[in-house]
């Protein structure tokens, strides 16, 4: 065995009253007419009711820019009306005004909700899912914002909203590196511009995308098939400056042909003095000076053919790389320097000892391991993705570990062509080239709410989760897994990363905090306390002054690390909400849940991939080698390394000789069954399945919980994992 290292170092949301509103935001100027938001009519029963006028006053309240009050009053305004005509518009402001606050994973939970809520009415749906879409969008999640807009029927829409829709969609084009496709939607819109004032944002899309088409014939066709469109002087000149580029004398009069065909139909055009520089050099026998277009070969090739919209997760074939590939050589892309150096050097020795490196008795694999430092940025993992295929020549890839920036990476793996185990807790960008090596958050929230829902039979569910990027991808997976078992979602409050005090939230999910819904019961108080001529409020006379929680939901899913979420525990029992469970994630598989909630924490559940105190053969063998190779013991981290470093050694042995980037990927791809430590792994859907361990604290101890029954294995190490 040898290792090779190489370690480099405006918003807009328009007000409408009486409206649902859409928007497209991101890179648009905030004077952008695409930025502004969709118009449908709402629903107008009960127009002088008590209802509606309360609703107009949440909107008001939305329009001045009075988010917070707006978000209160919406609370009451749905627990008083819950059968309301209006819930669904409700949702979809909620949604806007988290857009507003710029937490759009927030905003993505309520727009979901509307949806729902407005599946009776299509008209109504269309806009909702617009906005959802442009929610996921402006949370990076530009795979699930295309299949939003799969939903959306775009001949429904009026020219103007539909010239939003198609904005939208070339921007999620562009960010999956789908410059064709991207290209395509700008001249479809371009048919219903009213006047030129609308071109601009097209046109800065298209002046981005196109220099990622690196196929003549692909611009052919579409200047074949735009040939009317006011945008497509910007074809031309592409077109033009490619063939130009050529070295086949035939094809560079062609591209002559094409920048003198810009020049007579377009002189007003931003590219008539380029093309007449070019054409000018052309006469007087001097080459060409074209401007410098930095393609990579593989994201031109990917205009040509274009993957299909249907399936947009399936790289094209044409879109593999060149590059020669070394059945023995293996990257390696983890953060090797920085603060997250410690978390790739575990990661590190977990593959290292799945590939026998340290191990003299056990054979030499003769596998290289090719290592790059991933970085903390996303261009640094491109480039250092980049630097194993077309240095290195590797034949798959084992990382990267940190989330940030993972769609950017994985859509550089899909553009190379090189198969990809990602340990990330985040999916990234699906491809038959990408395998979910890592407990994501979307595996953990789907087996949490299996468990809880259809095990414990809890139906009605409560989400406390933290404003960040964790805590927001978190809630909206685990509110998708609740309902896809059959359960609903009742509640949902965030808190801010750097509170300690967690109480707001916890009334807010409790009935305590929005009291102007519940002024009967604060009237029945105040006459209790005249007739019992109670006149103090103390301890003992607690009763006569406080609500009582009104608790609609069995259990709380709470998805922070240990340390916080032992303090949010106690704060239920201090507000008098008991006899509810509370539901975490793998951050809870530590001995500082207990150490620290202590009592609070008996019953909690959650789940994780890896226990190190199970006795099963496979973990105990697994565990011990890995205390006698490094002198530590190992957590879920290194032993979903090992594993995904034993089914890619598995893959290789197989293949022998004849390995490449197709017969890796296609055997990878055959994963069934598989005996890890971390379970039983079977590829499905881009994942490495397998079943996650559920767990519990009994006794002041994590134990695993075994089908019906609990089996007790008090939890000794203190090493925690990341």
């Amino acid at each position: 065995m040898k290792i090779r290292r190489n370690v480099c170092s405006a918003l807009l949301v328009g007000s409408i009253l009486g409206a649902l509103a859409g928007c497209a935001s991101g890179d648009s100027r905030p004077d952008d007419k695409m930025a502004s938001p969709m118009t449908p009519k709402q629903h107008a029963s009960s127009a002088n009711t008590a209802e509606t006028q309360e609703y107009k006053a949440i909107q008001n309240a939305y329009s001045d820019g009075e988010y917070e009050a707006a978000l209160n009053q919406l609370g009451v305004f749905e627990r008083k009306h819950p059968h309301s005509v209006q819930l669904p518009y409700a949702e979809n402001l909620y949604g806007l005004i988290y857009l507003a606050l710029k937490t759009p994973v927030a905003a993505i939970t309520h727009f979901k909700r509307a949806s729902q809520l407005s599946k009776g009415t299509p008209a109504i749906r269309e806009y909702v899912l617009f906005n959802l879409a442009t929610a996921q969008y402006e949370s990076g999640q530009f795979s699930d914002a295309y299949l939003t807009t799969q939903q959306i029927s775009a001949t429904t829409l009026n020219p103007e909203n539909r010239l939003k829709f198609h904005f939208l969609r070339a921007r999620i084009y562009r960010q999956q590196g789908l410059q064709l496709e991207a290209t395509r939607e700008c001249l479809t819109a371009s048919r219903l511009f009213g006047d030129l004032k609308m071109q601009g944002s097209f046109a800065t899309i298209l002046s981005d995308s196109l220099p990622g088409i690196g196929s003549a014939a692909a611009l052919d066709q579409l200047y074949s098939e735009f040939e009317n469109s006011p945008l497509i002087d910007h074809v031309l000149y592409r077109l033009g400056v490619l063939e130009t580029s050529s070295n086949d004398p035939a094809t560079e009069q062609k591209g002559m042909a094409h920048l003198k065909l810009l020049m007579a139909r377009f002189p007003l055009s931003t590219h008539f003095s380029e093309s007449a520089g070019i054409v000018q050099n052309s006469a007087t026998d001097t080459a060409p000076v074209a401007p410098t277009i930095a393609v990579s070969e593989s994201v031109a090739a990917l205009t040509s053919p274009s993957p299909s919209p249907s399936a947009p997760q399936v790289a094209d074939s044409a879109s593999v790389s060149t590059a020669p590939s070394d059945p023995n050589t293996v990257g390696i892309l983890l953060p090797m320097k920085g603060k997250f150096a410690k978390f790739g050097a575990r990661t590190l020795q977990g593959i290292e000892l799945a590939f026998k490196i340290f191990n003299v008795n056990e054979p030499d694999s003769k596998i290289t391991l090719a290592i790059e430092d991933s970085g903390t940025e996303p261009d640094q993992a491109v480039k250092a993705l980049d630097r194993l295929v077309q240095k290195h020549h590797v034949v798959a890839v084992l990382g990267p570990l940190l989330s940030k920036g993972i769609d950017q990476v994985t859509q550089r793996a899909r553009e190379l062509g090189v198969p990809m185990i990602s340990l990330a807790r985040s999916t990234g960008v699906q491809s038959e080239y990408l395998f979910q090596g890592g407990l994501t958050m979307q595996m953990q929230s789907k087996e949490l709410a299996r468990y809880a829902v259809q095990h414990e039979g809890l139906k009605h569910l409560a989400v406390m989760y933290p404003k960040d990027k964790v805590g927001e991808e978190f809630s909206q997976h685990f509110w998708d897994a609740v309902e896809a078992s059959g359960g609903k979602v009742v509640g949902i409050e965030s808190y801010s990363p750097n509170d300690t005090d967690f109480r707001v939230p916890v009334d807010k999910l409790s009935g305590l905090y929005y009291t102007e819904a519940r002024q009967a019961e604060i009237d029945a108080l105040a006459k209790a306390r005249e007739v019992n001529h109670i006149k103090k409020h103390t301890r003992k006379t607690e009763e006569y002054y406080s609500l009582k929680p009104i608790v609609d939901y069995q259990a709380v899913f709470i998805p922070d690390e240990a340390k916080l979420s032992s303090q949010i525990l106690p704060t239920f029992a201090y507000r008098d909400v008991d006899h509810v469970r509370f539901l975490g994630t793998s951050a809870w598989n530590s001995p500082e849940l207990p150490a620290r909630a202590q009592s609070y924490a008996e019953g909690a559940v959650f789940v994780d991939g890896f226990f190190a105190d199970s006795q099963t053969p496979v973990v105990r063998e697994f565990v011990d080698k890995y205390k006698a190779t490094f002198g530590d013991d190992p957590s879920e981290m290194e032993a979903l390394a090992y594993d995904a470093a034993r089914v890619l050694d598995w893959t290789l042995t197989g293949l022998g000789a004849s390995a490449d980037r197709t017969s890796v990927r296609a055997r990878l791809a055959e994963t069934r069954n598989f005996p890890g430590v971390t379970g039983r792994i079977t590829y499905q859907d881009g994942s490495f399945d397998r079943a996650l361990k559920v767990l519990t604290v009994s006794k002041g101890h994590i134990i695993e919980m075994s089908g019906d029954a609990e089996t007790p294995r008090p939890r000794d190490s203190t090493a925690d994992a990341q």
